[in-house]
């Protein structure tokens, strides 16, 4: 995929820390996001089979926690899965999400792929894609014109 630049910290086995301690730039994580998009594939070739890909960014676990409120939220292998609002019409969004603020966003309806790096402890940014970013890709999409 040519990702050349990152860096996985190892747990004290010697394998990479699955969820987490994954460093690399936005390119990179837009790379990954293709990827989802592409249920797998990458420049032609299957590089994760698509029923684990569909797995991963499926409905496996629904979430609960009394600190957050996770409606609509569902979480599969690393990945999660909610509905982003324009108008009268839900985008299934399904994403890595990582502390503090990192997404990985893929809607697929939209062949849209999100990457962003930030920092925030309110974390308000799926609130924001939808009041904010979506709607011009909606848009975009609607009047057949690229975002």
């Amino acid at each position: 995929m040519g990702i050349d630049i990152y860096h996985w910290k190892e747990a004290v086995s010697g394998v990479p820390q699955a969820g987490s301690r994954a460093m690399m730039t936005s390119r990179s994580m837009v790379k990954w996001g293709t990827l989802v998009l592409n249920k797998g594939k990458w420049n032609g070739q299957q590089l994760i089979p698509e029923a684990y890909i569909a797995k991963a960014t499926g409905k496996v676990a629904v979430p609960t926690d009394d600190e957050f409120d996770y409606t609509n939220f569902s979480y599969g292998y690393f990945f999660w899965r909610t509905p982003l609002k324009v108008g009268d019409k839900k985008y299934l969004a399904k994403f890595g999400w990582s502390g503090g603020g990192q997404y990985v966003i893929s809607i697929e309806e939209l062949d849209l792929v999100i990457a962003i790096t930030g920092r925030g402890d309110d974390d308000k940014t799926l609130g924001l894609i939808e009041q904010r970013i979506l709607p011009v890709f909606v848009s975009s999409a609607l009047s057949g014109t690229a975002g």
